[in-house]
């Protein structure tokens, strides 16, 4: 059964070397390094404001609620 273009381009890039392959990516968005900079910094600014956060997310209610020791928190 042949391939379509698209599966091809995943198997090709199934056991690619990583490395070599994000920064072909990254060369591919035509983005210049100061963008890449500030998306960069806007993605530590996010993930520094969710850990500081102490406001409950969705899973973290749902297992303050019903523990992995209940039934409800198995299912």
């Amino acid at each position: 059964m042949p391939q379509t273009p698209p599966r091809q381009l995943l198997r090709a890039r199934l056991y690619a070397d990583e490395t070599k392959l994000v920064q072909g990516l990254i060369g591919q968005t035509g983005l210049d390094q100061p963008a890449r900079d500030q998306i960069s910094q806007r993605a530590v600014d996010l993930v520094r404001a969710v850990r500081s956060s102490t406001k409950l997310g969705l899973m973290e209610s749902f297992l303050a609620e019903y523990g992995l020791d209940s039934e409800e928190g198995l299912a």
